[in-house]
């Protein structure tokens, strides 16, 4: 559960504030464990084997800040 301070404290940030602070809780994620189960880790491993064999299945960084900016402003 989100505390309704840091909830009203999301809402006041600019779009661009809300994406840093997703790429910030993406990459403390990296930091830990997830708590994924193996079968969860088998399925993320051969989804990042496809789009390494197939790039045009994802988006790169860049490409999501574009669209998430022609969206957000």
């Amino acid at each position: 559960m989100v505390s309704l301070a840091l909830q009203e404290s999301l809402e006041a940030l600019t779009p661009a504030e809300r994406v840093a602070v997703i790429d910030f809780l993406q990459r403390s994620l990296v930091a830990r464990d997830t708590g994924l189960t193996e079968a969860e880790k088998a399925l993320v491993r051969q989804r990042d084997a496809e789009l390494e064999a197939d790039p045009s299945l994802g988006l790169t960084w860049a490409e999501l800040d574009a669209r998430l900016q022609s969206i957000w402003g």
